[in-house]
């Protein structure tokens, strides 16, 4: 860990900074942020091939729903690697927004 991180740890147990603030590395536990929104433009693109349930009817409101994440997601993306995700410019792998949920702005 680098002496920055181990300061800024140290800090928040002496409760100098606030206990929610964290790290732009933070947005990587786990899997990643770059593989959690690619899995989840998978997921999405797979409900639709296998059901047809976003260009359904009743799909409609979900629609909505589902580029609201999509695009909470791009926007910590934005925050964690100072720039617009892209299949283009992807580090790793990252699949482009599915095109039932592009929205016009």
């Amino acid at each position: 860990m680098q002496l920055k991180a181990k300061f800024f740890y140290l800090l928040k147990r002496m409760h100098l900074v606030p206990n929610n603030l964290i790290t732009i590395k933070d947005l990587d536990k786990f899997r990643g942020l770059e593989k959690q929104l690619d899995e989840y433009r998978e997921l999405l693109e797979t409900i639709e091939k296998e059901t047809g349930y976003f260009s359904s009817p009743q799909g409609f409101y979900s629609i909505g729903h589902a580029d609201t994440l999509d695009d909470y997601l791009s926007y910590l993306y934005e925050i964690r690697f100072g720039q617009k995700p892209a299949p283009s410019t992807a580090i790793n792998y990252l699949r482009a927004k599915p095109s039932f949920i592009q929205s016009s702005d």
